[in-house]
């Protein structure tokens, strides 16, 4: 087999495996095993290590003859790892704008991020030990309130459908006391932290 006929094998095989590393990926972003969700992420990772060092050795063996006669084949992979990353960037908010506001609440073994965006939805990525859930939806804000367009958030009654910001703390607590100060003994999301 000459360089040029293992450049298009190559290409192919690289195809395959991006293809399979964004199965992998959607599998993990759609929540499917969110048991098994570490080992479907260290699969995904594995196939995308395994495909940037076969475009390596494509480029390196080949050199631009060699890409060339790849051609279809990576083509077809690079619309795969543009969609791979447009995939990425707009379930993590990227191409949603700017946050206007950033939150992290932290437990032991947990962590949740919540972020506000100026277009009126939110993202809540709720991740533990050996995976992430990832919510967003709707939100407005009315003085120091954020309400949820969507409730329960997180399929429970833990993050209630309003929170209070108190700007001065850099806080976002769950509730109010009578007397109208916010209620600090209890969960609270610590903003830009």
């Amino acid at each position: 087999m000459d360089k040029f006929e293992k450049a298009k094998a190559n290409a192919r095989l690289l195809l395959i495996l991006l293809a399979v590393s964004y199965a992998l990926y959607l599998i993990v972003a759609l929540d499917l095993f969110m048991t098994y969700e570490i080992f479907v992420g260290l699969a995904m990772l594995l196939a995308l290590m395994a495909s940037v060092a076969l475009f390596l050795t494509i480029a390196s063996e080949s050199g631009l003859v060699g890409i060339k006669s790849g051609g279809k084949a990576l083509a077809a992979s690079a619309a795969l790892a543009a969609s791979f990353a447009l995939t990425f960037a707009y379930r993590n908010g990227l191409l949603w704008g700017t946050p206007v506001l950033d939150a992290a609440f932290i437990d032991d073994r947990s962590r949740m991020d919540l972020e506000l965006y100026k277009n009126g939805k939110y993202l809540l990525l709720s991740g533990w030990m050996f995976g992430e859930e990832r919510f967003s939806g709707t939100y407005t804000m009315e003085g120091d309130r954020v309400i949820f367009g969507e409730y329960p958030i997180a399929g429970s009654d833990f993050i209630p459908r309003e929170l209070l910001v108190d700007k001065k703390e850099k806080r976002i607590y769950f509730s109010k006391k009578v007397d109208g100060i916010y209620d600090s003994s209890y969960y609270y999301f610590q903003i830009d932290f």
